[in-house]
């Protein structure tokens, strides 16, 4: 039989074994996690050079980009005047633009032309102007000349869309020459809303009018939509379709049913294509109304 002494020593060296463990199982720990931890910061140190060599490589480059294309300017700057002077003495040249140019390109082909000597002014060309179908003018053509810097300037009355012709017949050495250009314009639409704020119920009405400037309305009418804007959809979605009189005015009402609360509502009036119709499809100016529930 095993007294109490014993029992107690056992316990006792239990109680030492599992402290000792402990202290090792730490003191192994902590070693392995400095190991990780220098092995890491090394690779960090390690990473950050190499990022740092391949950033002053690229600096390197960029630095030899831009001097050699300081250079390139310079070296043309020099040669330039030799090898315009002259250039294209004697010689006529025109330059015809169609629709919106940024003035910096302009400024530089005429600047080059004038530099080379090239002849602008005094070129005749035709401009042939047809309406789109369903407008009231019919076909005209405009001879213009070029000024002394080749350009030539042509006001277009207000009215519809048209098609637009420019022509160069050719003039000593210079072939004929012809572009075009279409010229849309938006139908212009009002659009005006009583009253400005309603209750749920309420009779709201609307009236606008299509300009029809240099166009015959359909005979039924111009077509007309009403849209409101939905915002989470961001878009404007017709609720209403209608037709003008013959003087381009239209009148609707609307009832809103549904709303709760306070709600403010978008409204627009919109003249879509149409047959016969010589606009390019327009909106008026939105109205916002308020309804309360």
């Amino acid at each position: 039989m095993f007294g109490l002494r014993y029992h107690v020593a056992s316990l006792a060296a239990v109680f030492v074994a599992l402290a000792v463990g402990i202290l090792l199982g730490v003191a192994v720990s902590g070693k392995v996690t400095d190991v990780g931890e220098d092995a890491e910061l090394q690779n960090l140190r390690d990473d950050n050079d190499q990022l740092e060599q391949e950033l002053d490589a690229a600096q390197a480059q960029a630095e030899a980009a831009t001097a050699q294309g300081e250079g390139a300017e310079e070296l043309l700057a020099r040669a330039y005047p030799t090898l315009m002077d002259g250039r294209l003495e004697g010689e006529n040249v025109a330059v015809v633009f169609l629709g919106p140019v940024d003035g910096s390109v302009r400024a530089e082909v005429e600047g080059a032309l004038a530099d080379a000597d090239g002849g602008l002014e005094g070129h005749r060309l035709r401009v042939v102007i047809r309406p789109a179908t369903g407008s009231s003018a019919g076909r005209r053509v405009e001879p213009v000349t070029t000024g002394p810097d080749g350009r030539f300037e042509l006001r277009l009355p207000p009215g519809p869309s048209r098609r637009i012709a420019v022509t160069f017949a050719g003039d000593g050495d210079l072939r004929p020459a012809r572009r075009r250009l279409e010229l849309r314009v938006r139908a212009a639409v009002s659009l005006r809303a009583e009253p400005e704020r309603l209750r749920t119920g309420g009779r709201l009405r609307l009236e606008g009018r299509v300009e029809s400037r240099g166009a015959r309305l359909p005979r039924a009418g111009k077509l007309v939509t009403i849209s409101y804007w939905e915002r989470e959809a961001r878009r404007w979605r017709p609720v209403i379709v209608t037709r003008t009189d013959r003087s381009g005015r239209f009148r609707a009402s609307y009832r809103f049913r549904y709303v709760t609360g306070r709600a403010r509502i978008r409204l627009r009036a919109e003249a879509p294509a149409e047959a016969q119709w010589p606009y390019a499809p327009g909106a008026s100016s939105p109205v916002t109304v308020e309804v309360r529930g």
